[in-house]
């Protein structure tokens, strides 16, 4: 996926969004990754916020760059973990789209810990702490891996708080 396209996915996203700020797209704040970090802690994977992109696919990345904050987020260019040789696939992502699951899933017994029993994985967890409680929407909208495999158990997050 080009940038630009990319660009005009995150548009399409956000157009239908209420007028309430989005955490993760609101500066000033951090990269949710690192630079730096490596061996096995310096893999990132996709949140599955958007599609997947087809350099990347569904293996592991390599972080090769951050970009300054351009208006969306953060561009971070990763690359290909899992391909041998000397031309390995490379993609401009945002940041907010991907996790070091190593780094963030330091949570013991995820399944058992009330605060998170009610999210289907670990990367909708992080999915929420992310982009707040319009983080339903968003995902729908985006159409990455978490808007098929289902975000939440508890129906009360799927309508926006509010029980049925």
């Amino acid at each position: 996926m080009l940038r630009r396209d990319f660009l005009k996915a995150i548009a399409a996203v956000l157009a239908p969004l209420p007028l309430i700020p989005v955490s993760a797209f609101v500066p000033p704040r951090n990269p949710y990754i690192q630079m730096g970090k490596h061996g096995l802690m310096g893999l990132v994977s996709h949140l599955g916020v958007l599609p997947v992109t087809t350099e990347i696919n569904i293996c592991e990345g390599r972080i090769l760059d951050i970009d300054g904050w351009d208006g969306t987020g953060y561009p971070v260019l990763v690359e290909n973990a899992c391909t041998f040789g000397s031309e390995k696939p490379r993609a401009w992502i945002y940041d907010f789209d991907l996790w070091n699951f190593r780094d963030l899933d330091h949570m013991t017994r995820f399944w058992a810990r009330p605060e998170t029993q009610r999210y289907q994985s670990m990367a909708a967890f992080y999915a929420h702490q992310r982009f707040g409680d319009g983080v339903v929407q968003t995902i729908a909208l985006g159409g990455g891996s978490l808007s098929r495999n289902g975000l939440f158990v508890n129906r009360e997050l799927r309508n926006g708080g509010q029980a049925q």
